[in-house]
């Protein structure tokens, strides 16, 4: 459902899914098909060959798509994949419109910047 809701809400198809130097997701790459069945969490982990920290609450995600009705590259901004939604300090604000605990790549729905609640641990609020 996440790169499906990325189709349907902007019309992009995504081609590359990623977080800094790891590639969770290829279209061109036959191997990459079956991970999205994989929860996303368990991709990064298995290829970054690391435990996620249990104070970590989410993934910046960086996607390559292109429009579908043009054909044309487009710019996505990053998405904040929220993996523990209950260690934000708004759990009302995450809803169902965030990715939600243990989604896969065909889960998650992707916030806005304005629609995510911040992580008391990692994103402390600035005066």
């Amino acid at each position: 459902a996440f790169l499906k809701h990325l189709e349907k809400e902007f019309s992009i198809e995504v081609s590359i899914v990623s977080q800094g130097s790891i590639c969770l997701y290829n279209s061109y790459s036959a191997g990459h098909k079956k991970r999205l069945a994989s929860k996303v969490t368990d991709i990064w982990e298995e290829i970054s060959k690391q435990k996620i920290s249990p104070k970590r609450c989410y993934l910046t995600l960086e996607v390559s798509a292109t429009d579908m009705d043009q054909g044309a590259e487009v710019q996505v901004p990053a998405i904040r994949y929220i993996f523990r939604p209950s260690a934000f300090a708004a759990p009302a604000a995450v809803g169902s419109g965030g990715a939600r605990e243990g989604a896969s790549l065909e889960d998650g729905t992707p916030r806005t910047a304005s629609s995510r609640p911040r992580c008391p641990r990692l994103c402390p609020r600035r005066a």
